[in-house]
């Protein structure tokens, strides 16, 4: 083993944790970013149009940080995987890419449908904003879970595929279910500003 600085820097595990701790750090300014703008409406009560066109380039462009640093720490740890049976020997790497299947589907339809409507001008109607705060808990609670999948080394062996997916649809529902109820107290109609 090279003990020199050079061959220390160019060791597998030593760049897999660069990766990762890249990655971590981009999880933590998207759900930062996220969670501050949460924050910040329901003190406030008004969000601006800036602000939130802010906000959303910054989670789109750590979402394409996450896609590829993850992509390079599964390739690191498992390879390449050419069949189904690989991966669904996998069950934590199953278990995070369809949590992060749902958080991109999900993404896709807030950044074209929701944020368009917010930063357009359009009127934010009732029903907007009810689609809106069941999707705004959908995704906090698949970034949530995204990063405790990814914490979640302990309970490889103990958890199923299914147990994980338990998990997240637990927290799913529960979030979704809370930004509902919250939506009537802090209401986007009329309060988008410019």
């Amino acid at each position: 083993m090279d003990l020199t600085l050079s061959g220390f820097i160019f060791q597998k595990e030593f760049f897999r944790f660069l990766v990762i701790l890249f990655h971590i750090f981009a999880a933590n300014l998207a759900v930062g970013t996220i969670l501050f703008g949460y924050i910040h409406f329901m003190i406030t009560q008004k969000i601006s149009r800036k602000e939130l066109l802010i906000e959303h380039q910054v989670v789109y462009a750590t979402l394409l940080l996450l896609m590829l640093s993850g992509d390079l720490i599964v390739y690191l740890d498992a390879g390449i995987i050419y069949s189904f049976d690989q991966l669904m020997a996998h069950t934590k790497l199953c278990a995070k890419l369809i949590v992060v299947s749902t958080l991109l589907l999900n993404g896709f339809f807030i950044n074209h449908h929701i944020i368009k409507k917010m930063t357009s001008g359009a009127e934010i109607t009732k029903r907007d904003n009810t689609i809106f705060a069941i999707s705004g808990g959908l995704s906090l609670a698949s970034w949530l879970s995204a990063i405790f999948v990814g914490k979640a080394k302990i309970l490889v062996g103990k958890l199923s595929l299914m147990g994980f997916m338990d998990v997240y649809i637990v927290v799913a529902i529960v979030f979704m279910l809370a930004f509902y109820l919250l939506s009537h107290k802090y209401s986007l109609v009329g309060r988008v500003v410019d």
